[in-house]
């Protein structure tokens, strides 16, 4: 029996025990998809889409120079350090942050973007070095 028939007999008083289980469980079907449905709209509106969440993290091993952290998804990210010493809260963080940008190795080029230029450390010697005064000869 269609739900229509059914709001019909309920509205008219006319319903057994087993159609009104039904619509009952139609109403709560129809109520949770269509919250679940605004709750979509409304986050891919404002920015909170479900799909950037990050699924859990499994295991984090912490290997110097690399940090490897597994995901509940099965999948894995490995970052490693450059030039500098190794540092598991940075390298944990640098892994999030490479799953939250998609996992490849390009997720370090939004860091320089918004970050601020580092000047090379050759830039810095030649700088100390220029600076310095010339000794005088005797």
């Amino acid at each position: 029996m269609s739900t229509y028939v059914n709001y019909s007999k309920w509205k008219t008083g006319a319903i057994n025990s087993r159609e009104l289980d039904a619509l009952d469980r139609y109403c709560e079907n129809d109520i949770a998809i269509t919250r679940e449905a605004a709750r979509n709209c409304i986050n891919a509106m404002y920015g909170c889409s479900n799909t950037l969440l990050l699924p859990g993290i499994v295991k984090v091993i912490f290997n110097d120079p690399a940090t490897i952290v597994i995901w509940e998804d099965g999948s894995k990210t490995v970052v490693k350090c450059d030039c500098e010493s190794f540092d598991p809260e940075k390298g944990l963080a640098m892994a999030i942050a490479k799953k939250a940008l998609g996992n490849r190795g390009n997720y370090y080029e939004t860091f320089k973007t918004w970050l601020p230029e580092q000047p090379k450390a050759v830039d810095i010697l030649k700088d100390m070095y220029r600076s310095k005064p010339k000794k005088r000869h005797r």
